[in-house]
């Protein structure tokens, strides 16, 4: 599998990518889940490889997985059971400087589920996620993407969030980065209050948990040259 995203998802993580065929090419969308932890999250210690280390974005890797779709909301399909502390296995890397490669990843939807409001381009019903949508997970090329900080839902830290358009919509979506990734984001930041590339960057876009009747868009991943991963 091609890891595509790693994000911090409430009590856990959230990794999520593609099944690499034998030929190459990309496959399914792949999001491992385990029965032993709450909210369809992951612990460190569930996706460790044999030398001790942790997965990166872009790494491909070898899961053992079961067989059938693990829990979860009705739109997540691409959950899957991984067994209890598996040992993950890496055997290669894409270049996050390939954007060649990257993009034989991409998908290209006619909008991100839903055509956004001006209001609210971050989240959709919940009703309506769940009658009408079979896909939880895509890797979009972004256009004119920048990155801003803002205070944290607590008030004590620092949030990011990333705004790019798709196909004549803007989406600003929380940047759900995880803490290393965020640190060396927030230190691209400089003097400046936004980050922005010219250079192709993808987004991975992930609909999360159900919250209050409504589900939030939330941007696992951005993938490009100019971003760390």
């Amino acid at each position: 599998m091609a890891i595509l995203a790693i994000s911090k998802k409430l009590n856990g993580y959230c990794v999520a990518g593609k099944e690499i065929r034998t030929d190459g090419t990309f496959g399914a969308w792949v999001r491992p889940v385990t029965h032993h932890r709450d909210n369809n999250v992951i612990w460190t210690n569930d996706m460790t490889y044999a030398d001790g280390s942790l997965p990166q974005l872009l790494d491909i890797a070898e899961i053992p997985l079961e067989e059938g779709l693990a829990a979860g909301p009705v739109y997540q399909t691409e959950n899957r059971w991984c067994p209890r502390q598996p040992q993950w296995t890496r055997i290669g890397k894409i270049d996050r400087a390939d954007v060649a490669r990257v993009a034989t990843a991409e998908d290209r939807p006619a909008n991100l589920w839903l055509t956004p409001s001006n209001v609210r381009s971050d989240r959709m019903p919940l009703d309506y996620a769940s009658t009408n949508l079979k896909s939880s997970l895509l890797l979009v090329r972004a256009q004119n993407l920048n990155v801003s900080k803002e205070t944290d839902f607590r008030g004590q830290g620092t949030a990011l969030r990333v705004s790019f358009g798709y196909e004549g919509g803007r989406y600003c979506l929380k940047w759900t980065v995880h803490s290393r990734l965020k640190v060396e984001a927030i230190s691209m930041f400089g003097a400046g209050d936004q980050i922005a590339s010219n250079l192709p960057t993808w987004v991975c876009v992930s609909l999360g948990e159900p919250f209050k009747g409504e589900v939030y868009r939330l941007g696992a991943a951005v993938i490009g040259p100019d971003f760390p991963v």
